[in-house]
């Protein structure tokens, strides 16, 4: 699992998209809560993110920067 956590964060942090994207199934859950209790549950706690894989693909083609206006906004 560290390795995991390791890769995805990697290819996060080097806007590595398709290569992250390619990691998740189409049952994966991105979860990033906000607690840490290691009990909690994304049902009953607040969640920083908390995304299904059609929204994880929504964020990852929102965060390329041909797409990203923040990033290159249009005059």
């Amino acid at each position: 699992m560290r390795d995991f956590v390791y890769r995805e964060a990697r290819l996060a942090d080097e806007a590595r998209y398709a290569e992250w994207l390619a990691l998740w199934t189409d049952d994966g859950v991105y979860w990033v809560p906000a607690t840490s209790d290691p009990a909690a549950s994304p049902d009953l706690h607040i969640s920083h993110v908390y995304d299904n894989r059609g929204r994880i693909e929504t964020r990852s083609s929102c965060s390329r920067p041909a797409t990203a206006t923040a990033r290159s906004p249009r005059r």
